[in-house]
């Protein structure tokens, strides 16, 4: 099977897209913008670690700084993917098509690249129109493309060679998926373009894009604030006075925008799903996010969650970690001891690990920074096809909670560094990363203070827990809002969704109202974050591989190796399988995390490593 089009063969109408911002496009990048350049404070060479150089000749991998930008010409390659697809109509030689078909991975391999190296480039510089633009047309021509792509796929299907196409090329699937037509028309095509822009247009608000009203200004929220500085100075009163009332009105504009953006959303997936054929729009998402569980499995799994889960936390926050956080202040780590501290630890932990982390520093693979004027303040790891090569983003906060940040995001790099970017399942892929940030904690430890090892660790499990119980409220809303018929979607019956979901989660409805002072401007301004605006059904396997990943701590914990070595069988699982998420834990002899009991025994056991026999039901 030819690995890019088998890719796409199963998710042509599935991408993700990259994040990107307004659609401005200059016709010529900045001074030095075409070619990628390292961050320009990597610093010297000698103060990050230089691992021995090694031979990677069975990649195509270049150092990310000689990887130059082109920009896809999208018309042009979907007009060669329909011409392909009419010969093929046309009962055109089997070989001379495999022949065209074979001379289009290429440029579909530079299509993708470029679409990854837009969006590194864009979350480097949010400020920098002309990558913003790149990031923009790509995504927004995207579907334009998966059109014509699955024209290709439906000539094939349906041509008096399709068993051949699909046992000699495309791999199995190919008939049962297309033979009876596609479904990119072009209503589709301009619902899923408008879907982008709107993604885009929420990645693009910020104080250098929204417009606001200050006293006899209207403009934008950065322009009427260098105007105070410039002519008042930072010291003066009119200066600060603008800079608090300007960032109200910022945020607020920005919460009115989103909302707006999110109503507009859903409707348009629900005329998306219909388009596509599927009973629920969940059901779509579930299948664009490889969840190959059921609606009912989930929502079950979420019951456990607010049944168990959130009572844990609950009597940890009020004996341990407010007693704890309340003394103790994040210690500050700098980016230098930050990369090799990760070095040092995964090279403590695992051969296959550690040489995934040196082939990132010895390519320049990663750009580690911290949050300053333009940065994209998230972190994320991405894949250059043409390249062979994982990419990661980690914006730092400079204290010791970027060891987690660094060892998440690297376990997404680790897991497309083995597996050739083959992605798996959502559940599967973020289990690598979020399992690694505990693994990690034990090599760690060994360079860290007793101080700095014990915030780290209470950290770490905070934040798990916290994200399992939050992740699954969003997860909640959105099976809420998602049933709300297409006619019907509105600011209030989102709202209504999701106080219904706060309910049924156990969680304080009165955290979630407006409260202005408190820069809430709309209750949904508690659920609106990135991925469900960008992904829906992804903050799912948040909770699926956060639960995972404790069990993995807990399992290294009672027995040493025996995380680690589980998590490794995950890690280098057989690519071209087609086990399901509980198969792949099965293999690794991991119980699925929707088990009954699951939960309520991984609870029991977190439980008694914080406090012994303290019992913690019904503490909510």
């Amino acid at each position: 099977m030819r690995r890019l089009f088998a890719l796409l063969l199963s998710a042509v109408l599935f991408f993700t897209v990259n994040s990107s911002l307004v659609s401005c496009v200059q016709d010529t990048p900045p001074e030095g913008g075409i070619t990628a350049t390292p961050d320009g404070d990597n610093g010297p060479a000698e103060t990050v670690v230089v691992p021995s150089l090694r031979d990677y000749s069975d990649r195509r991998t270049v150092k990310f700084s000689e990887i130059e930008y082109k920009r896809p010409d999208i018309a042009a390659l979907s007009d060669r993917m329909r011409e392909c697809a009419e010969l093929i109509r046309e009962g055109g030689d089997f070989d001379a098509c495999i022949s065209l078909i074979d001379g289009l991975n290429a440029p579909y391999e530079e299509l993708l690249t470029m679409r990854s190296y837009a969006s590194i480039m864009s979350s480097r510089d949010r400020r920098n129109a002309y990558w913003l633009g790149e990031d923009a047309y790509i995504s927004e021509n995207f579907p334009t493309f998966s059109a014509s792509l699955e024209k290709l796929f439906v000539a094939c299907a349906q041509s008096e060679d399709a068993l051949r196409y699909e046992s000699e090329y495309f791999g199995e699937g190919l008939i049962e998926e297309y033979a009876d037509g596609g479904v990119m028309d072009g209503e589709l095509v301009a619902l899923l373009e408008r879907e982008s822009a709107l993604e885009n247009e929420y990645d693009s608000l910020s104080g250098a894009t929204v417009t606001i009203t200050y006293k006899s200004f209207t403009d934008t929220y950065d322009n009427i604030i260098a105007h105070y500085k410039e002519h008042y100075g930072e010291s003066s009163q009119s200066y600060k006075n603008a800079l608090d009332k300007c960032s109200r009105l910022l945020d607020k504009a920005i919460s009115e925008r989103t909302v707006e953006i999110y109503v507009e959303l859903v409707r348009l997936r629900g005329m998306i799903r219909t388009k596509l054929g599927y009973t629920g729009y969940m059901e779509y998402a579930y299948e664009s996010c490889g969840h190959d569980y059921t609606r009912t499995d989930a929502l079950e799994f979420i019951k456990d969650i607010s049944d168990t889960v959130l009572p844990l936390y609950v009597n940890l926050d009020y004996y341990v970690f407010q007693k704890y956080f309340n003394t103790h202040d994040a210690p500050p780590l700098d980016r230098t001891a930050l990369i090799n501290g990760l070095y040092g630890a995964l090279e403590s932990m695992d051969p296959t690990l550690h040489d995934a982390y040196s082939y990132m520093l010895q390519f320049e693979l990663y750009s580690i920074e911290d949050a300053k004027d333009g940065r994209e303040e998230v972190s994320f790891s991405t894949y250059l096809h043409s390249f062979d090569a994982p990419y990661l983003f980690v914006t730092q906060t400079g204290d010791t909670d970027d060891y987690a940040t660094l060892a998440h995001e690297f376990g997404h790099f680790a897991d497309s560094f083995i597996n050739g970017g083959d992605d798996a399942s959502l559940d599967l892929m973020e289990v690598s990363s979020t399992a690694l940030e505990y693994l990690a904690l034990d090599g760690l430890f060994a360079d860290l203070s007793d101080e700095e090892a014990k915030y780290l660790l209470y950290s770490t499990l905070r934040s798990s827990l916290v994200s399992i119980i939050f992740q699954g409220f969003y997860s909640l809303f959105e099976h809420y809002a998602y049933e709300i018929p297409t006619k019907d979607v509105s600011e209030k019956t989102l709202t209504d969704a999701m106080m219904r979901a706060a309910r049924d989660m156990g969680l304080n409805e009165g955290a979630f109202q407006k409260n202005e002072a408190a820069g809430i401007y709309s209750p949904l301004d508690c659920v609106l974050i990135p991925h469900l605006i960008r992904v829906p059904a992804y903050v799912l396997s948040y909770c699926t591989s956060e639960s995972v990943a404790l069990e993995i701590f807990m399992s290294e914990l009672e027995c040493d190796g025996k995380g680690l070595e589980a998590y490794m069988e995950l890690i280098t699982r057989d690519v071209d399988g087609e086990l399901s998420f509980e198969e792949e834990l099965a293999l690794a002899k991991l119980p699925s995390p929707f088990e009954d009991g699951f939960l309520a025994e991984l609870a029991a056991r977190i439980h008694s490593q914080l406090m012994g026999n303290y019992q913690y039901k019904n503490a909510a």
